[in-house]
């Protein structure tokens, strides 16, 4: 456990650090811009220079496994807070779910596996927030559109999610472009690979102050009366708790034979907090946004003390 903490303790420091600067104008305004070149710039090059040194031949991806984790997460939220929503306003209970299950697996879920794991975790990490992507970025405006009903095609509106948070997204992009130079044994110049060092080396801090930077809103939308306790409260405990559970379970049950490198990233992915994405996603399809950024305050805090004990359960 105490290896764990240590591990992990200079993680929260940053996120602590983002929480702090977020009392001051300059950085409050600033935000945007650094989540931005994170999203666009930094988090890219981390994936790619994770996944341009791996084996994907060899690492035999469990792609079966991998949608076992990401249902288990889809299924486990949904079943569990969608009920929340009955007699209240329509949406209610699937923002819930939203917020039960999308994980923060970019700005989080990676550089924790990373560094509690090793390497050999980039690849399994780097899937995993695809396919997140697909099941929530997709999956979520998709179900919102239906549910309105208002005469617009489900065909347009997959085809136009899917472009956006697939097809034009960086992360799909840096990830198909490390996996593919992996495979082809590419070495690209010096001079590209050294930018791109540099560039990596700036994701997981800057990931993690700007999530702390977004922790002072959230933290507002949780104290500030306007949401359910009962809500939120299902959502950090499903999130935190239920899922890494239930993802060790599955893959126990259907796979006690996967590499540990691939359990333990698919738990650690389960157990991470809620994704910023969430309360985007829940205010642009409808929903009011609140019960979501009050899940991932309370739920990022919540993980100081979750992940520490999630790690020191896989970490031999």
């Amino acid at each position: 456990m105490r290896a764990a903490v240590g591990a992990l303790l200079p993680f929260f420091v940053l996120l602590g650090v983002g929480l702090v600067l977020g009392r001051f104008a300059r950085f409050r305004d600033a935000e945007p811009i650094l989540t931005a070149f994170v999203f666009y710039v930094a988090l890219p090059c981390f994936l790619f220079d994770t996944l341009a040194g791996t084996d994907p031949a060899g690492s035999g991806v469990p792609v079966g496994m991998l949608a076992v984790a990401v249902a288990v997460a889809a299924l486990v939220a949904t079943a569990l807070a969608l009920p929340l929503g009955r007699g209240r306003r329509r949406g209610a209970g699937s923002e819930v779910a939203l917020a039960a299950g999308y994980a923060n697996v970019g700005y989080l879920g990676i550089p924790v596996a990373v560094g509690l794991l090793g390497e050999g975790a980039g690849l399994a990490a780097g899937l995993a927030q695809l396919a997140h992507n697909v099941v929530f970025m997709v999956g979520y405006p998709v179900l919102a559109i239906a549910r309105r009903g208002r005469g617009e095609g489900l065909g347009p509106a997959l085809w136009e999610t899917t472009r956006r948070a697939i097809l034009l997204n960086p992360v799909t992009i840096s990830v198909a472009a490390g996996l593919l130079v992996a495979h082809l044994g590419i070495r690209p110049p010096h001079a590209l690979t050294a930018s791109i060092d540099l560039l990596a080396g700036a994701a997981v801090p800057g990931a993690l102050v700007a999530v702390g930077l977004t922790l002072g809103p959230s933290l507002r939308a949780l104290t500030s009366g306007g949401v359910r306790v009962l809500d939120v409260g299902a959502a950090v405990t499903t999130k935190l708790l239920l899922l890494p559970v239930a993802t060790w379970g599955a893959l126990a049950l259907l796979a006690p034979r996967l590499d540990a490198t691939w359990t333990g990233t698919l738990v650690l992915m389960a157990a991470m907090p809620t994704s910023t994405t969430a309360f985007v996603l829940a205010r642009e399809y409808g929903g009011d946004g609140r019960t979501a950024a009050a899940t991932i305050a309370a739920s990022t805090l919540a993980a100081m003390l979750t992940i520490p004990l999630v790690a020191a359960l896989l970490l031999p």
